[in-house]
C-alpha cells in the first residue's frame, strides 16, 4: 500500500488522522509471489508456468488450451495476447519493441503523435493492445528475481474523495490525485522468448470499466450475450439479431455446462429451439 498525493505532490488524506492509501498495482502480484512463498510452493509441486489474467475482462479464457500450446512449443518465458485497437484513443496498452525489446506502452504514456500515426494502408501503426492475459514461465520469473532490479512506479492520475483544506470531504468531478502503480507488463523488457498471439475481440475481450456506457457491466453483458448467440448459431440453432449484431433476447450458458462452442456442440439438445430465453 502506497500513500496517494495530489496534482502537486501533498498527501491526502479521507479523515484528519488517516492518509489515504493505495494498492501498488499488478504488478505487485510479483513481489507478493516470492514474499509469501507462493513461487516456492509452486516449484515443490512441480509448477513451470503459470496462467496470469485481470479480472474486469468478462470473455477470457481461461487457461486456453491453444495459448498455452503455442506457449510451451515455443519454450516462451512471457506469452501474451493482444487485440486490434478499436480507436487511437482505446484505453489500451500497446505491444511494441523498443530498441530489439519487447515492451509495452501504457495509453496515458503513449504521445499523441504516435496515438495517431498509422501505416501506409490507413490502419493503426500502433494497434496492437494489451487485454493482460499471460502465460509466465517460473523460471524465467526467478532470473528477474535474482536480477534484484524493482519494477518501475508508474503516476495513475484518478478521481479520489478526500479531505479539503477546511476539513470537510470533497468528492471531485475531475482527476484529482496520483496512484503510483507497478505493472506486470514491465517485465517485458527482460524476455527473450516470446509467443504474441492475437485475439478476435469479440470472442475475448470485454473490458468493464465504467459504471455507465462504454464498457460497463450493460455491455460486458450484451457482449457475453451475443457470444453464446453465435456459439449457438454455429451449432444449427435460430438466434435473431438487431441492426447492430446483438442477440435479440437473453442467452446464459454456464462454463459448467459448456467452455466453449466445440464442447456445446457434443452437448446440445439437437432439438433445441430459441425463443427470447435460453439457459444451458
Amino acid at each position: 500500500m502506497l500513500a496517494v498525493v495530489d496534482l502537486q505532490g501533498k498527501v491526502l488524506m479521507d479523515s484528519k488522522s488517516n492518509i489515504i492509501m493505495s494498492p501498488n498495482g499488478h504488478g505487485g502480484i510479483l513481489t507478493a509471489l516470492k514474499e509469501k512463498g507462493v513461487l516456492y510452493d509452486m516449484k515443490c509441486r512441480g509448477i513451470k508456468n503459470i496462467f496470469y489474467h485481470q479480472v474486469d475482462n468478462v470473455l477470457i479464457k481461461i487457461a486456453d488450451p491453444v495459448f498455452i500450446g503455442y506457449h510451451l512449443r515455443n519454450d516462451a518465458e512471457i506469452s501474451l495476447k493482444i487485440v486490434k485497437k478499436c480507436n487511437p484513443e482505446e484505453k489500451v496498452g500497446i505491444v511494441v519493441y523498443v530498441d530489439g525489446n519487447l515492451q509495452m506502452i501504457e495509453y496515458s504514456e503513449l504521445r499523441h503523435t504516435d496515438m495517431y500515426a498509422k501505416n501506409e494502408d490507413g490502419t493503426l501503426k500502433y494497434h496492437a493492445g494489451n487485454i493482460a492475459v499471460h502465460m509466465i514461465n517460473i523460471s524465467f520469473l526467478e532470473r528477474v528475481y535474482q536480477n534484484g532490479e524493482p519494477l518501475p512506479y508508474h503516476a495513475a492520475i484518478k478521481k479520489v474523495p478526500c479531505l479539503g483544506e477546511d476539513g470537510n470531504m470533497i468528492d471531485s468531478k475531475q482527476n484529482n490525485a496520483i496512484k503510483f502503480e507497478r505493472f506486470i507488463f514491465d517485465l517485458l523488457k527482460y524476455v527473450k522468448k516470446s509467443v504474441i498471439m492475437e485475439v478476435l475481440r469479440e470472442d475475448e475481450f470485454s473490458p468493464l470499466k465504467n459504471m455507465k456506457g462504454e464498457n460497463s457491466p450493460s455491455t460486458s453483458r450484451q457482449d457475453m450475450i451475443n457470444q453464446f448467440g453465435r456459439w449457438l448459431r454455429n451449432v444449427g440453432v435460430s438466434v435473431p439479431i438487431d441492426s447492430q449484431g446483438n442477440v435479440v433476447g437473453l442467452i446464459e450458458i454456464s462454463p459448467g455446462f459448456a467452455l466453449d462452442e466445440e464442447e456445446l456442440k457434443m452437448k446440445i439438445d439437437k432439438q433445441l429451439q430459441f425463443h427470447g430465453t435460453v439457459l444451458l
